[in-house]
């Protein structure tokens, strides 16, 4: 029992699992989330858990996301989301076999990214990322004036809408 303990007024909770301490953060009523800390050490873990409840209480102030997606990780959603347009007869073959081939050149320029880390320019309440000419792979044909939206709507609208 001595291995957990709550943090800022209960709104979360440090215990240990297999010697490395983790958090758990209230974010909602009944709804949490689980952090390791990385650590050993429990006052180091409080310290850090502390750290993590007042930054998820900033990012649900900012109406920022809390569970943030790797980048690979929506591209491989857009690309399973037109494999299933493509069987439904709403993409052709040539357009899923070009979106597949530069998939692959996004997932090599920032797939182990975080959309929010890697593209911090968050606008306003659509939470969109603004690219720079400079930030997009070599070969690609996307206009720097173009912007992408990453909040909840549509993976489709997450990549590739233009505003």
């Amino acid at each position: 029992m001595d291995d957990k303990a709550r943090v800022e007024g209960g709104l979360g909770l440090v215990y240990k699992r297999g010697g490395t301490f983790y958090a758990r953060v209230r974010i909602a009523p009944n709804k949490y989330a689980y952090r390791s800390l990385k650590t050993g050490n429990k006052a180091a873990a409080i310290k850090a858990a502390q750290k993590l409840v007042h930054k998820i209480e900033f990012q649900k102030e900012h109406e920022l996301p809390i569970q943030i997606k790797k980048f690979a990780d929506v591209i491989n959603e857009y690309v399973a989301f037109r494999e299933k347009q493509h069987e439904q007869g709403h993409t052709s073959v040539y357009m899923l076999r070009q979106i597949q081939r530069v998939s692959k050149f996004w997932i090599e320029y920032a797939g182990k990214r975080s959309l929010i880390a890697r593209y911090s320019g968050v606008l306003a309440r659509g939470r969109c990322a603004a690219f720079s000419r400079q930030q997009l792979p070599r070969r690609s044909n996307i206009k720097s004036s173009k912007f992408f939206c990453y909040s909840s709507f549509s993976l489709h609208e997450q990549l590739f809408t233009q505003f």
